[in-house]
């Protein structure tokens, strides 16, 4: 769907912006960017525009798209978060084991995701 069609289908739903945003599960900003063409909606939100405005999705239209230029910059800022988080959090208050073990994890995780995402294309450092 282009922006225009998201932007004509809410309207015809009767639906405000922050309604709809709601709906999708997203903020009413993002779907204002995709509205105006800014950006354009993930496939998980591809589809979730699809069935609350009730129009069909073709399957070319719901692709997820990965730009690989910017991916590496993303896992990199995703990293610094996280690192930023530990440090504040490790300085601040006295850590429980399982907070240790679940900000262990969420690292972890998000190496897995980088590597899985770069290696499912071939894409590797």
């Amino acid at each position: 769907m282009t922006g225009d069609e998201i932007r004509k289908a809410r309207q015809r739903k009767g639906l405000s912006r922050d309604q709809l945003a709601v709906e999708i599960g997203c903020s009413s900003m993002t779907l204002g960017r995709w509205e105006r063409g800014d950006t354009e909606p993930i496939a998980v939100y591809q589809r979730e525009l699809a069935r609350v405005l009730g129009v069909t999705a073709s399957p070319d239209t719901v692709q997820q798209r990965i730009d690989w230029d910017l991916l590496p910059k993303a896992f990199e800022r995703l990293e610094k978060a996280v690192t930023a988080v530990e440090k504040e959090v490790t300085t601040e208050v006295e850590l429980s084991p399982a907070v240790i073990a679940a900000i262990d994890f969420a690292v972890q995780r998000l190496q897995g995701a980088r590597l899985q995402a770069e290696s499912s294309l071939g894409h590797e450092d």
